[in-house]
Formats: structure tokens, sequence, C-alpha cells
């Protein structure tokens, strides 16, 4: 199911989400009038797998959706192409190549898989991926290192040392 484009739907999906996303999507919530409502409409009614050519159809459109917008698509196609993959897609998972495919096919990535980008519409697609990709990192990285991973690393280092210790006559 395509998901709600609307100015409603927007606010309701920013509104669920953390205020360091929030952030970094803005609160372009308005549907945009003309070429841009429209391709709003045409990619809800589209399947996922038809959204990429949708969306490269009108860079200018593209880009009048918003950011909160054109993230929120491309989230619902890979998300659908995660779906078609099945009940094997646990997180840790390695991504399945349709949803690589997906957002590749989106972002407009060009025909070697060297980056570089295709239209437009790829290149803000793109961009937007970027910054999702800045304001998420710091929370990976505290979801790696955060106090309890940095004990459990001291404590273990300690334990290494005393165990050499130990070993080589040194111990207690």
């Amino acid at each position: 199911m395509a998901p709600d484009l609307s100015e409603e739907g927007i606010r309701r999906w920013l509104g669920v989400l953390p205020a360091d996303l929030r952030a970094c999507l803005g609160d372009e919530a308005a549907l945009p009038d003309g070429a841009a409502a429209a391709l709003a409409r045409e990619v809800s009614d589209a399947s996922p797998a038809l959204a990429a050519r949708v969306l490269a159809s009108d860079p200018g459109a593209v880009l009048a959706l918003g950011r909160p917008r054109r993230v929120r698509l491309m989230a619902w196609v890979v998300r659908s192409a995660l779906s078609e993959e099945g009940d094997e897609n646990l997180p840790g998972s390695p991504v399945p190549p349709s949803a690589t495919a997906a957002l590749s096919e989106l972002l407009g990535e060009d025909e070697a898989g060297e980056g570089g980008r295709s239209g437009e519409a790829g290149r803000i697609l793109f961009e937007d991926f970027l910054a999702m990709a800045r304001a998420l990192g710091p929370r990976l990285g505290m979801a790696v290192v955060n106090p309890g991973s940095i004990a459990r690393g001291w404590a273990a280092g300690v334990g290494a040392g005393l165990e050499l210790e130990d070993r080589v006559g040194m111990g207690r």
C-alpha cells in the first residue's frame, strides 16, 4: 500500500519520528500545487517497481515534493522490495538484492554501480539519502559505542590483562 502523501499524512508521519530525524527532514508537509501534486498522486497509484520511473519523469516536481515526502517515498519503495523477499529479512540480515536494486534505481545509480548519478531526480533523491545517513550516523554510533559496550570492553580488557599476569607469574 502506497504511503499517505497528503499534508495530514506527512504531518502524522513526521510526528512519530524522533526529533533528530524530523530536524533532518524539515517540516515541509504542505502538498505542493501543480505538477508536484500530480506526481505525488501518480506515484501513490503506481507500484513500487514503477515509482523510480515515475519520479524520474519530472525532476522539478520531485524537488517540489519536499524532503519529507521524497524520503517517505524512498522508504516505501525499499520496504516494498524487502517485503517481496519474505520473512527471512530479520534485523542484522544482509540487505536483499531486490531492495538494493530498488534503491539504486531510485537514486539513479549508473549502470556500472560506481555511484554515478543519471538524471536530476536521482541526484535530488541521493541528497535526501545522504541527509538521512548523516542524521542516523550518531544514533547508529551510539547503538554500537555506548556506556554498556565500553564497560564490557573495559572488563574484557582487564580480565585478559589479569589472565596474562597469572600466566607469566605476575599475579598476586
